[in-house]
């Protein structure tokens, strides 16, 4: 689904499918995990993730440090985790957690 150009990640055009699940829609959101455009119940999904604030905290961080082409953490699904070592992706960020995840809530 994504393509490179000149290094950088974009997304398709959207074209009335929502990339996640194909369901027909009129209404979409941009992915935090992905460069996807997805419908609105894919979207809610994604929000009540476990590490939606993770995904939009590294997002954040990219594109303060000018970096508009991160093509985010991934989407791990509905019930999974995102389970990879983030300290690489935290561009000059000095970490307030474990970057190991998953992260245990408190």
């Amino acid at each position: 689904m994504n393509n490179e150009y000149e290094g950088g990640h974009f997304a398709p055009p959207f074209e009335g499918n929502c990339h996640r699940c194909g369901k027909v829609t009129h209404s979409f959101t941009m992915s935090w995990f992905s460069t996807e455009s997805i419908c609105l119940d894919c979207g809610d999904e994604e929000s009540n993730h476990p590490d939606f604030k993770l995904a939009k905290d590294v997002e954040v961080a990219h594109c303060k440090n000018g970096n508009f082409n991160y093509p985010g953490i991934g989407w791990p699904g509905k019930d999974d985790r995102v389970l990879i070592d983030i300290s690489a992706l935290y561009p000059n960020t000095t970490l307030p957690y474990n970057a190991i995840l998953p992260i245990e809530e408190e």
